[in-house]
């Protein structure tokens, strides 16, 4: 393989990564919790504030008992992707949250903007799996945090 065919296959490694992590959280975000499941390793980890994910079926569960009330966005930016092999890579970002809780209403068309609620990181850890990218660990940083 050529210089050049290597370079664009670690490029395009590296897209599919971006990829990955941005599909996974606007799934999340958007509530559409078994699409998000196609970014995620079945025996992957997130390193979630209310206690560890550990794989698919407790992804699956947590996602089931979290409430409706919450209209989340997450604004990734920042990101910078390592590959350290064809199958392995990391990707540090950082990660803006806004959240409106609306209660028993229906989902506003527009949110009141208020700020927001967490300013962080993500460092995400992924592996190619049967020639797709999932992410295998998940770990978010809180840098700053609204107070209750």
């Amino acid at each position: 393989m050529s210089d050049f065919d290597q370079e664009l296959q670690r490029l395009i490694a590296m897209q599919q990564c971006e990829q990955t992590i941005l599909h996974f959280t606007a799934y999340f975000d958007a509530g559409e919790y078994l699409e998000m499941e196609r970014y995620f390793s079945t025996d992957g980890v997130w390193k979630y504030h209310g206690g560890d994910i550990c794989g698919v079926e407790q992804l699956r569960e947590r996602m089931a008992a979290r409430k409706p009330d919450r209209l989340m966005r997450h604004v990734i930016s920042n990101m910078r992707v390592t590959l350290h092999s064809p199958e392995h890579a990391t990707s540090d970002s950082y990660v803006t949250l806004y959240m409106h809780v609306h209660g028993d209403a229906p989902p506003p068309v527009h949110a009141p903007l208020s700020g927001p609620i967490v300013v962080g990181r993500y460092r995400d850890e992924l592996r190619r799996i049967a020639g797709a990218w999932k992410i295998q660990v998940r770990h978010p940083v809180h840098d700053f945090k609204c107070s209750p």
